[in-house]
């Protein structure tokens, strides 16, 4: 008998990404490729924070951020996940994540 998952594929709707552990989104950051690969080469490449620039102030990135965070099935390394934050913006933005949660 044809499982769910094959039955929506062969009839293409797509399924609802599984939301993910915390365990696993500190698995990705401890990680030696997000840690000595992906973080470092994506700052390189993207210097200064998103969101300070959409406020029209130049500011240093230090923090890579998932746009949709990894907890809710957002991809674990694709680049088009990822934004260059300061700090200050990522925290909010965390904060603002962690809330929506409760």
């Amino acid at each position: 008998m044809p499982t769910i998952q094959k039955i929506n594929r062969s009839i293409g709707t797509k399924q609802k990404p599984q939301p993910r552990s915390k365990t696993e989104t500190r698995e990705v950051h401890d990680s030696s490729l997000w840690r000595n690969k992906i973080r470092p080469t994506f700052l390189n490449a993207n210097p200064l924070c998103v969101h300070c620039e959409k406020e029209g102030v130049i500011r240093e990135a230090n923090e890579v951020d998932h746009i949709k965070p990894i907890s809710e099935g957002g991809a674990k390394y694709d680049i088009r996940n990822l934004q260059s934050l300061c700090k200050y913006h990522h925290s909010v933005k965390t904060a603002r994540e962690n809330h929506k949660e409760k």
